[in-house]
């Protein structure tokens, strides 16, 4: 078997490598016979697929199922597809994992040591108390360390969320500095404000939503779980629990993207913009690394939901 990584995928490619399953989905042609549309994703990448020749074994193949695959790399609507000839599902103790999970730059130990050093700033003892109850649960901690941010638009690997909340925390404590915000409040928002996402995402080779993930989501979910051990901290000011659970719940800034209310404090402001600017930032760096434009690679493939190209510069490869 000649492994292909999906970044190094180009069209006229043969294929006789192992991939995950991230999405699939049957389908009946005209005729009635089936057919499978599938997501193929490697830590470098993912592609779609089709297989028009479909056999009853392939009922089988569920999200996360590691697959042997064979065919051919074609262009379909000007983006590279894998047109399969055979899949076949692979054995869980004949798979290498760490060719299929992308995982942070940083070791989780220093996640958490980065982590650590953020709470270490806040002073107000009450708000200390809320990220201790999060932060001292081992289980909690673990989760938040190794989960993904996202499933799919930024940071969405193992370490993706705590990666993300340190880049979110420090661009807060920048905005609290420069304008003089309460920096107590700005911090622990930052903190917390996706801790719903470890009840959103599945943490999977592939970041796939969960059933309260889709019904919920992660600001509801994560106002839930700060509802939760705020019960045990009889000394938290009612005022401070009402901008903290504002400016988690306005986070996303808009309602059409998913806030059930605008940021109406200059705190819960500030936290929008530190995770606009976060996520942006990662979600334009990796279209930079996984889609460069193969005959110009200065630019990147065109970014749907972008709606636009990026130019890589002089120093992309």
């Amino acid at each position: 078997m000649d492994e292909k990584r999906i970044i190094s995928l180009k069209e006229g490619d043969f294929i006789d490598s192992c991939y995950a399953v991230k999405w699939v989905q049957l389908f009946h042609k005209k005729n009635g016979e089936p057919y499978l549309r599938l997501v193929l994703t490697d830590k470098t990448g993912e592609i779609p697929a089709i297989c028009w020749n479909f056999k009853k074994e392939y009922e089988e193949i569920k999200v996360d199922s590691i697959c042997s695959i064979k065919g051919n790399v074609n262009l379909y609507n000007e983006k590279l597809q894998v047109v399969i000839s055979s899949i076949e599902i692979v054995d869980d103790e004949e798979v290498d994992f760490s060719l299929f999970v992308k995982t942070s730059d940083k070791s989780i130990e220093t996640l958490a040591q980065e982590i650590e050093e953020i709470i270490s700033n806040v002073e107000a003892d009450y708000f200390k108390k809320l990220i201790s109850a999060f932060f001292d649960d081992s289980a909690f901690k673990r989760k938040f360390l190794t989960h993904p941010a996202a499933k799919s638009v930024h940071h969405s690997w193992v370490g993706g969320l705590a990666e993300h909340t340190i880049g979110v925390c420090r661009i807060c404590s920048f905005l609290a500095g420069l304008y003089e915000l309460n920096s107590d409040l700005l911090i622990t928002s930052a903190l917390l404000h996706d801790i719903g996402k470890i009840k959103e995402l599945k943490n999977g080779i592939t970041a796939n939503y969960t059933d309260e993930g889709r019904l919920i989501g992660h600001i509801i979910l994560g106002v839930n779980m700060i509802d939760e051990r705020i019960s045990a901290i009889t000394d938290f000011p009612a005022n401070a629990l009402n901008e903290l659970k504002h400016s988690i719940l306005s986070h996303h800034g808009e309602l059409e993207f998913g806030s059930p209310i605008r940021p109406m404090t200059i705190e819960a402001l500030a936290l929008h913009y530190a995770d606009n600017t976060d996520s942006k930032i990662s979600a334009f760096k990796d279209w930079i690394e996984q889609k460069p434009d193969m005959s110009d690679p200065k630019w990147t493939q065109f970014w749907p939901m972008m709606d636009r190209f990026i130019y890589r510069n002089s120093d992309s490869d």
